[in-house]
C-alpha cells in the first residue's frame, strides 16, 4: 500500500475513535432512558486513556444497556486470556506487580512502545 498512515490510539488524530467518549456515553444513556446511571457506569467501567481522551469499552457499555446490569461483560473470543496467562507466567516482577495492581482496580502508568514486538513480551526482564 502506498502512503499508508497508521494512527495508533496514543496519537491525537483519531484517538477518540478507539472507544466511547464520555459524550458518547451521555448520548446513549439518555437515548436508553438511563441518565441516572451515568456516574455508576463511569465508575464501574472506569475507562482508559487514548491520547487526551478518556474512553470506555463499547462492548461493555452496549451490553450494560442491553442487560441493564453493571458487570464484567468481556468475552474471550480471540484467546486473549491464554496469551495474558502465558505472559504473566513468563514475565518479570514489574509486569506481575502492575498486573496485580490492575486486577485490584488500581491505576497503572506505562509507556507504550511504538514498535511493539509481541515475541519480546515473552522474554523475562529480570531474575524473578
Amino acid at each position: 500500500l502506498n502512503n499508508l498512515m497508521i494512527y495508533p490510539m496514543y496519537h491525537k488524530t483519531f484517538s477518540d475513535k478507539f472507544g466511547f467518549t464520555e459524550d458518547d456515553i451521555c448520548i446513549v444513556l439518555h437515548y436508553h432512558g438511563q441518565d441516572d446511571k451515568k456516574n455508576a457506569v463511569k465508575e464501574w467501567y472506569n475507562g482508559y486513556h487514548a491520547a487526551d481522551h478518556r474512553l470506555y469499552n463499547p462492548w461493555s457499555i452496549l451490553t450494560f444497556l442491553d442487560t441493564k446490569q453493571l458487570g464484567r461483560h468481556w468475552v474471550d473470543t480471540a484467546g486473549g486470556t491464554a496469551t495474558i496467562m502465558e505472559l504473566i507466567w513468563h514475565s518479570g516482577t514489574d509486569f506481575k506487580i502492575k498486573t496485580t495492581q490492575l486486577i485490584n482496580r488500581e491505576a497503572v502508568k506505562v509507556e507504550i512502545s511504538r514498535k511493539l514486538d509481541y515475541s519480546a513480551l515473552r522474554i523475562c526482564t529480570d531474575s524473578a
